[in-house]
C-alpha cells in the first residue's frame, strides 16, 4: 500500500489532499479531499480491473487505461479521511455527476494529477454542491 498527502502547492488553507494505492485482486487508487475548516471529506475510489459502480453518477472521467471510477461520496466528518474507507460511510452523500481527468506517471502514486468536479444533490439541510479535486503529487 503506497499513500502520499500533502496540502496543494501555496495553500495556506485546511485542505489535505491524498492518494492512496492499495494494490491486490482489485487493485484501487483512493483519491481524497479532507476540509477542516468546513469538516468535509470527499473520496474517489478507482479500481483495476474495472468494475461496475453500483449507483453510476452522469458524466465523464478520463482515467488511465483500464480503470474506472467505483465509488465516490462526500461526508460531513473531516476525521473520515484518515480511514480507508471502501464502503460509504453513515450519512455519505453519493454524487449525482462527476466529471474531469486523473492521471499518473508508471504507478498511481508517481506524478498524480487530479482535476474532477463532483456535483452533490441537495441532502437534508445541506444545499446541492459541486466540490474540485484538483492537486498534482
Amino acid at each position: 500500500m503506497n499513500r502520499s498527502s500533502s496540502p496543494p502547492p501555496g495553500s495556506t488553507s485546511a485542505v489535505e489532499y491524498s492518494v492512496e494505492h492499495v494494490p491486490g485482486g482489485i487493485d484501487r487508487v483512493i483519491l481524497s479531499k479532507r476540509d477542516a475548516a468546513r469538516n468535509i471529506c470527499i473520496q474517489v475510489t478507482l479500481a483495476s480491473p474495472g468494475v461496475a459502480q453500483l449507483e453510476a453518477a452522469t458524466g465523464r472521467v478520463d482515467l488511465p487505461p483500464d480503470w474506472t471510477v467505483e465509488r465516490a461520496f462526500l461526508v460531513h466528518d473531516a476525521a473520515a479521511s484518515g480511514a480507508l474507507l471502501r464502503r460509504s460511510p453513515e450519512g455519505a452523500v453519493q454524487p449525482a455527476a462527476i466529471s474531469g481527468s486523473v492521471r499518473w506517471g508508471s504507478a498511481p502514486t508517481e506524478k498524480t494529477a487530479v482535476d474532477l468536479a463532483l456535483s452533490f444533490p441537495a441532502h437534508g439541510s445541506e444545499p446541492s454542491t459541486t466540490e474540485r479535486l484538483v492537486f498534482n503529487h
